[in-house]
Order: C-alpha cells, then structure tokens, then sequence
C-alpha cells in the first residue's frame, strides 16, 4: 500500500506539472538530474560512508514497503493465544511462536522459552531491545532527511553551472561586447529557463521526496516501538502465569475502547 500510494503521488504531480506547461519536455533535463543525485548521493557517502549507505538503503525500502501495518488489536490477540498454550503447557507452542510473522514477537518468545532470564528481568531486557530498534531507526530516519540539504545544494550548484553556461555562450557574450547591444530576451531566456531545471529537481527532491520518506520512516519506526512495548509487557505478564482475564485487560490498557479485546475472543 506504501508503494501504490507513493506511485499515485508522484502520477498526480507529474500530471500536474504536465497540464501548466505547454510543453512538458522542458521539465527534462538529464544532466541537471544527474548532477542533483549524484551530489546527494556524494554528500551521503562523504557523511555516512558507503557501506552505511548500500545497507541502508535496502533496509529502508525494506521497512517503507515490506513491513506490515502495526494493528495493537491483532498483537494483544496474538499475545493472549501465546499466554493460554504457555499456561496449559501446549506441545504446538513452539510451533506457534514459529508462525508469528513479527519478529520481535518471535525473539521475545523464545527468550522466554528457553528461560535463561529471570521472570523478573525479561521485561527490561526486551525493553531496552525495543528502545535500540527505535533508536536506530528514528536515527536512519533523520540522517534520510539530512539528504534534502544535499540534494538542494546540488541543485543549487546544477543551476550556476547551467547559467554561467549561458551567459557565457558566444552570442550572448558578444552581445555584451563593445558595441554594448542587447540580445533579444527571447534568445536567451529558454536556455536560462533550463538551467534553473536544477534547482527545480534539488528542492523537488529534497522536500517531495526524502522529507516525506523521512516521516514515513519516523512514523513506522514509532507504531513498531509502540507494539514492541505491548509485547515487552505481555511477555512479562506470561511468565508470571497470571490468569487470562488479568492479562488480556491488562494488554488492553494499550489500545482504544474501540479496539479492546474480549479475553473469551482472545
């Protein structure tokens, strides 16, 4: 959904811009494009060095488009599923721990499976897990939107090359020789209009595309600390073996009246 959406963004401002120019090939210009991603991804790699960024990247489009939408609901189902096979000692808990498509869930299980901590220190050690995870990623998020200063200034200087080209060119030079005449306006204003492509792509990729990517990340790396957080304490409630009722409610204090579980639905 996080790329379909994306997609119709970038159609709808493509349509946009198609639709107030006369003719949209002007919005092409591949060398001031070139020049605006190749200085963010310099400035990346100067400020973040390059095996940070050929991991990061992937891990970046892995979260923005892989990850599933975080439901509290759908956790405090699953957590009170866990907690009733933990209490009755089910042989398929194993196999259920195994199913879980969370991660996090998956890893805060096992540790509690195999016992090696404390009932009474399991919560802190998944908490502090939970806040590395968070940490890390509202981190990945701002040095992303770091990338918009970059590309600005990339297209900032696409543009000076781009008019000092022009002004620079023989005829308009000329022109502004001895004789002092003026070029006509019209013979030079379509190649400056050009030039200035540059600084279009830097602040239309510095604040349409890696802001926004930015926020995505920071929001999705708030839910998964948000839900992380429920399964911390559910984990900890089950290793206390307190009785199903006590847990589900005390899971649902997370979630809105709307989407409080039932713990005979759980």
């Amino acid at each position: 959904m996080n790329f379909l959406s994306i997609l119709a963004g970038f159609a709808l401002l493509y349509w946009g811009a198609w639709v107030s120019v006369e003719d949209a090939t002007m919005l092409w210009n591949l060398k001031a494009f070139a020049m605006v991603v190749g200085g963010a991804f310099v400035g990346a790699v100067i400020s973040y060095r390059l095996p940070f960024v050929t991991t990061f990247l992937p891990a970046m489009m892995a979260r923005l488009f892989v990850r599933r939408h975080t439901s509290g609901r759908k956790t405090v189902e699953e957590l009170s599923k866990f907690n009733e096979a933990f209490r009755s000692r089910s042989m398929v808990l194993g196999e259920m721990v195994n199913k879980s498509r969370d991660p996090f869930m998956r890893e805060s299980m096992t540790l509690l499976l195999e016992g090696i901590i404390p009932p009474d220190k399991i919560q802190n050690v998944l908490l502090t897990r939970a806040q590395w995870l968070y940490d890390r990623e509202l981190r990945e998020a701002r040095q992303l939107r770091s990338l918009a200063r970059y590309a600005f200034v990339a297209g900032l200087v696409a543009t000076i090359v781009g008019t000092m080209h022009v002004f620079l060119n023989p005829p308009f030079f000329e022109a502004w020789g001895p004789s002092f005449r003026l070029t006509p306006v019209f013979t030079w204003m379509p190649a400056l209009s050009t030039a200035f492509m540059g600084l279009v792509y830097g602040v239309g990729l510095g604040h349409l595309v890696f802001h926004p990517l930015s926020e995505n990340l920071r929001t999705v790396a708030e839910e998964a600390f948000q839900k992380n957080q429920v399964i911390a304490h559910g984990v900890a409630l089950m290793s206390q073996h307190i009785n199903p009722l006590h847990f589900t409610e005390e899971l649902n204090s997370y979630l809105s009246p709307l989407e409080r579980v039932e713990w005979k639905a759980a």
